[in-house]
């Protein structure tokens, strides 16, 4: 965020009314053709459906503050490896034991 306080204003202002940029500014990764990237992009709708529902309890909350509460690295690394488009066993096959 710059020093000056109206564009602070500004810029605080476009992020509230537009939930999109607000997702993208406060987690930039989503931008990428990674896995991760393609989870956090698949993340906005619940996060705005979760918003909707806070902002029904708190009418003066935004979607970026509701953002800043939100971890989705924890919820990537809850998944299952496969689920996070890991594949360990791709190269490196089963163990077999000779008897």
């Amino acid at each position: 965020m710059p020093d000056d306080p109206f564009m602070r204003s500004l810029i605080e202002g476009y992020l509230a009314a537009e939930p999109t940029a607000a997702f993208y500014a406060a987690f930039p990764q989503a931008t990428g053709t990674r896995p991760y990237s393609q989870f956090l992009r698949n993340q906005f709708n619940p996060y705005f459906g979760g918003y909707m529902g806070a902002v029904a309890g708190n009418p003066t909350m935004t979607f970026p503050s509701y953002l800043r509460g939100q971890d989705p690295m924890s919820q990537w690394l809850n998944l299952a490896p496969q689920s996070r488009g890991e594949r360990p066993g791709l190269f490196a096959p089963r163990l077999r034991w000779l008897s």
